[in-house]
């Protein structure tokens, strides 16, 4: 009986010891997970070049880092008074929704300072082609494509910025057929 006692609490201890040791073990899973979705998320946001976070502004640049969806349109290349308009060109088509390697890839390359000229001045005439709505919660950034240009317009909050794509051109091609 005395033997059969030892081995209860043996075993009692051993387990409680086990439990000990799995609980150590979850709570440093736990916090190595935490560690890795904040490196993550700041991953997420990238460092930009003064340029590109002058010319985008630091909300549209939340805006493109973590979007919710991104609305595609066909656009008419003359300004309109019309209702379906998108920054003042008429909207002809609603395209399909980006899929997820689509935003991801438009992501990078608006994000990536190679993607503009910021020192060259085109002299052509803005007539967008795309139309796109970047959305992240009641956040919203518009950004109008010129093929026939490589330009492209950012706005937000009524504020327009143009600059050209000419470096990145073939891929937002076949990101948007024409």
């Amino acid at each position: 009986m005395l033997l059969e006692l030892i081995q209860i609490n043996y075993q009692y201890k051993f387990s409680f010891l086990i439990k000990i040791k799995i609980q150590n073990l979850m709570n440093k899973f736990i916090i190595l997970l935490l560690l890795i979705v904040q490196i993550d998320v700041q991953a997420a946001i990238p460092k930009l070049s003064t340029n590109l976070q002058n010319f985008l502004g630091s909300e549209a640049i939340k805006i493109i880092s973590q979007p919710d969806s991104i609305e595609s349109f066909t656009v008419g290349p003359e300004t309109t008074s019309k209702s379906k308009q998108l920054a003042g060109f008429p909207i002809l088509q609603v395209r399909p929704k980006l899929s997820s390697e689509q935003m991801l890839q438009l992501q990078n390359l608006i994000l990536d300072k190679n993607s503009y000229l910021f020192d060259v001045n085109k002299k052509c005439l803005f007539r967008p082609d795309i139309g796109l709505i970047i959305k992240k919660g009641s956040q919203e950034l518009k950004i109008l494509l010129s093929f026939s240009c490589a330009i492209w317009m950012f706005v937000h909050n009524d504020e327009e910025k143009i600059e050209d794509f000419d470096p990145i051109y073939k891929q937002l091609q076949s990101i948007f057929p024409i």
